[in-house]
């Protein structure tokens, strides 16, 4: 049996080195948008997980219905939403 030549074991652990990097810089991020009626869509604040991000979601939205209840007249209408980092509500940029 031969053994095996030095550059097959460098290169076996750049294959090594490769899959762990991509696998870390598959995990994405996760960004709570805001938008009020005739506005266009803002970033409120960014988070490393989506249950983060919907439980920041459920607060922003509980404290808009709390502030509809005891204003004297009605807020605009404000949406919220989780996207992850690499989707942008306000459509593709360019030409």
């Amino acid at each position: 049996m031969k053994t095996p030549r030095p550059y097959t074991r460098v290169f076996l652990a750049l294959l090594c080195l490769l899959g762990f990097a991509t696998s870390a810089s598959a995990e994405c991020a996760w960004v709570l948008w805001i938008q009020e009626v005739g506005s266009p869509w803002e970033t409120v604040e960014a988070f490393e997980k989506k249950a983060a991000c919907n439980a920041r979601l459920s607060k922003a939205e509980g404290t808009a219905s709390w502030f509809a209840g005891k204003a004297k007249k009605p807020p605009p209408l404000v949406y919220f939403q989780c996207l992850p980092d690499t989707v942008d509500p306000r459509g593709p940029k360019g030409k």
